[in-house]
């Protein structure tokens, strides 16, 4: 699986958590111990807010190996943000690709994933007919990833909404009761592992 932080706090240089530390996220992708693949290597990214410039985040993906990365390792050092996104990659869903890397971002939300949504060949299609034609269009990879984001997206925008985390956290889990709606419907046995982390920079 995957592997991601998240950061949301007082102003902090990026590489203070993602490289210095020893169980730093890097260090975690070339030699994780509590798993049987102990490599992160088909890609990474980073995603950081800075209100001053733009309510939209900065974003940088590769499908380098994080922990071989010189940019990476330039630009940590040089992004100091008061929420920040990074993830390393171990591919089941998609292929290696920079369309397929995490994070994701649609205007000012950020959103990564740990897992793997279960049966997910025979659900992407009803997805997305779910999707308006804005949303179906800014889809660009093949991850049941971004396909689950484009859905959180779906039911987020379905009205109004004042955009806090208890509004984030409620169309979180209707998206994940769809989901486990479309899979009782399709008699899908594969089991959802939904480990998610979403942001507008603010909460």
């Amino acid at each position: 699986m995957c592997r991601f932080v998240a950061y949301i706090g007082k102003p902090m240089l990026m590489d203070e958590l993602i490289i210095k530390p020893k169980n730093s996220l890097i260090n975690q992708s070339v030699q994780a111990s509590e798993m049987e693949e102990p490599l992160n290597g088909d890609g990474f990214g980073i995603a950081w807010y800075n209100h001053d410039i733009h309510p939209e985040p900065g974003l940088f993906v590769s499908v380098r190996p994080a922990w071989n990365d010189v940019n990476l390792q330039y630009l940590a050092k040089k992004i100091k943000s008061n929420c920040f996104f990074a993830h390393v990659r171990a591919a089941s869903t998609g292929w290696v690709s920079e369309v397929n890397c995490h994070p994701f971002h649609h205007e000012n939300m950020t959103f990564m994933h740990n897992g793997q949504i279960g049966g997910f060949k025979h659900l992407k299609r009803q997805i997305q007919n779910e999707l308006n034609e804005e949303l179906f269009s800014w889809i660009k990879g093949q991850t049941d990833s971004e396909h689950f984001f484009a859905l959180f997206l779906h039911f987020w925008g379905k009205q109004k909404r004042e955009g806090t985390a208890y509004e984030m956290a409620d169309v979180l889990n209707e998206t994940i009761s769809y989901l486990v709606k479309l899979s009782g419907q399709q008699k899908i046995s594969e089991k959802q592992y939904i480990n998610v982390v979403l942001t507008d920079g603010k909460r």
